[in-house]
């Protein structure tokens, strides 16, 4: 119970109360009167016994028995114009409180209310590229992580306080921690992989710009298809070497990103088919 009273404020900040029984409406933090009392009389709610009492509450016991007496003549002000507030609402006991979400209906709507908690935030451009390629499912799942820096690349596991012998990168032997945008674009085997795509990057500028640079000097539509199973790869090869005890090559990483490409060939659409089919066939 108390797990589910924590969740009430943001339950308020999606719907408000008419109350008439008082019984779920907060008293002090409600907001059933425009603006939470709390806010409203300060000074009184200093004095408060029951600072998260219900609305029925407070009509049910006497009016000094839920304060520290005495009051300040400011908070007794204060609760005379409660009482006032009060005397002049309408109640109803044999009615329930009625709550009304913000978007105008008693009905729930948990997509409504995602948008609401969440707010607006600004999605980078990387991410309706991805969901928008022609890429297997496991592809775009892992870039969704690696755009959100949430794979677990040894920097993330010491992040997490995860104890390793070593946290640099086994694909190269510069002694560098293994980052995302270490492990995927300043790595100097990443970078040899790279050109024999090839695909040249701008390590200067910030990542979003850099794709975009990376994009329109390469000069093809497919771009994001090759980008990303490019870097699928890179992961699997990386994987390899930790847990198989594998080497880094970068002819076999060609041969496994040519074989990787012939899948997301067989995925897409028939006007992208062709020009994956296409330039996969020259790549070799």
């Amino acid at each position: 119970m108390k797990d589910v009273i924590k969740l009430f404020d943001k339950f308020e900040s999606i719907a408000s109360c008419n109350p008439n029984k008082g019984i779920t409406v907060p008293f002090w933090s409600g907001t059933w009167s425009g603006q939470a009392f709390r806010e409203i009389y300060p000074q009184l709610f200093s004095f408060t016994k029951k600072p998260k009492c219900s609305l029925r509450f407070f009509f049910s016991h006497e009016e000094n028995t839920p304060f520290s007496l005495p009051l300040s003549t400011q908070a007794a002000e204060q609760l005379t114009d409660i009482q006032t507030l009060l005397q002049d609402r309408a109640w109803d006991e044999n009615i329930d409180d009625v709550w009304t979400y913000n978007w105008g209906n008693a009905r729930y709507s948990s997509k409504k209310t995602y948008k609401i908690l969440i707010g607006h935030t600004e999605a980078s451009p990387l991410f309706c590229w991805l969901w928008g390629s022609s890429n297997l499912g496991k592809h775009k799942f892992f870039f969704w992580l690696l755009i959100r820096d949430r794979l677990n690349t040894r920097n993330l596991l010491r992040r997490k306080n995860m104890a390793l012998d070593d946290y640099s990168c086994v694909l190269c032997n510069t002694n560098q921690e293994e980052t995302c945008f270490h492990l995927f674009f300043e790595c100097p085997f990443s970078q040899e992989c790279w050109d024999r795509i090839p695909i040249n990057w701008n390590l200067n500028l910030p990542p979003l710009d850099m794709v975009i640079v990376a994009r329109t000097n390469f000069g093809h539509s497919i771009f994001r298809e090759i980008f990303i199973t490019a870097c699928w790869v890179l992961w699997t090869t990386r994987n390899v070497v930790i847990f198989d005890n594998g080497q880094a090559n970068v002819n076999t990483w060609k041969l496994q990103f040519r074989e990787e490409l012939g899948l997301v060939c067989t995925k897409a659409k028939p006007e992208r088919h062709t020009s994956l089919s296409v330039w996969r066939d020259s790549y070799m």
